[in-house]
């Protein structure tokens, strides 16, 4: 369900400290390694949006060129499901943050560049926007509640009303 509820997004994944900080700061950053994330990020085991100095970002809505699934016979659906497990790393509690399509893709890189960095990258959903961006961009937060492995909800608020 939260896979289908975020089709025709485009978003970020964070904790709910990062949250409550990028509440308080009134924009999301790229992470200067004072924001927590999943990994220790030191070089040269940057992700390929860190290499760019840019915020990693999930986009759902893909023109048909850039779907590629890994298997020829695989949907699109049946290609999420296979590393979806980002959209509730950081347990208990994850935050998706979904943003203003027109406000933020201006500022996106390539996936031509980004093919040209070593370092993580998901191909065909994560995109790299460079510089910050205003959490008045948000237009809806999601929040991820991981019991255990097999039992995850997810509740959505308007914009960043979620406290």
């Amino acid at each position: 369900p939260l896979v289908q509820h975020l089709r025709g997004k485009l978003f970020h994944v964070t904790t709910i400290a990062n949250y409550r900080a990028i509440k308080q700061e009134g924009f999301v950053k790229p992470n200067d390694g004072s924001m927590i994330g999943i990994y220790e990020r030191i070089a040269p085991r940057l992700t390929v949006c860190e290499k760019l100095d840019s915020i990693s970002l999930f986009d759902f809505n893909q023109p048909d060129e850039r779907i590629f699934p890994l298997i020829v016979t695989e949907t699109l659906q049946e290609y999420f499901l296979e590393w979806a497990n980002f959209l509730w790393w950081y347990k208990p509690t994850t935050v998706i943050l979904v943003f203003n399509r027109q406000e933020v893709c201006p500022n996106l890189a390539t996936d031509e560049e980004c093919k040209k960095l070593r370092g993580q990258w998901i191909y065909n959903v994560e995109v790299c926007h460079r510089g910050p961006i205003a959490i008045s961009a948000i237009t809806e937060s999601i929040l991820v509640l991981t019991e255990d492995e097999l039992k995850r909800t997810f509740e959505t608020f308007p914009a960043t009303s979620l406290e």
